[in-house]
């Protein structure tokens, strides 16, 4: 009987073995895949932008009609502030554009803009040299 579980034990220790190479090739692979979807990613820094209040948003929730200020999202300042740079940008190419919360208020603004395509990254990243001298990066 005591043989029979030694060979159950040494059976289990290699499917526990076959399943942590599995394991270790899926993670693999979905850290392939995250990688892959960040490349239509750019992160910008030391763009100021006017954060839009869940009060701001739950009143134009009401019906009411928003106003300028309310209007204001981090794309379109963004998209704003790199077109007066003469940088040619349309918001339709954007996919997403959000910013990522600050740890300390001294830190430099991060604002992540995921494009609907890679060329459309690239574009952008060519232009970049008219940003030269700004503390936008």
């Amino acid at each position: 009987m005591i043989l029979d579980l030694v060979g159950e034990v040494k059976a289990l220790r290699l499917l526990n073995a076959e399943k942590d190479k599995k394991i270790a090739f899926l993670e693999k692979r979905v850290d392939d895949l995250e990688q892959y979807t960040r490349m239509n990613d750019i992160i910008v820094t030391g763009l100021e932008t006017k954060p839009r209040t869940y009060a701001r948003a739950a009143v134009r929730g009401t019906g009411e009609e928003p106003n300028e200020e309310d209007k204001s999202t981090v794309e379109n300042e963004m998209t704003a502030f790199l077109q007066s740079k003469g940088i040619k940008v349309d918001s339709s190419n954007i996919e997403a554009c959000h910013p990522i919360p600050r740890k300390n208020k001294g830190d430099k603004p991060v604002i992540i803009v995921r494009f609907v395509n890679r060329k459309h990254k690239v574009e952008l990243l060519r232009q970049g040299r008219k940003l030269k001298g700004t503390r936008f990066t």
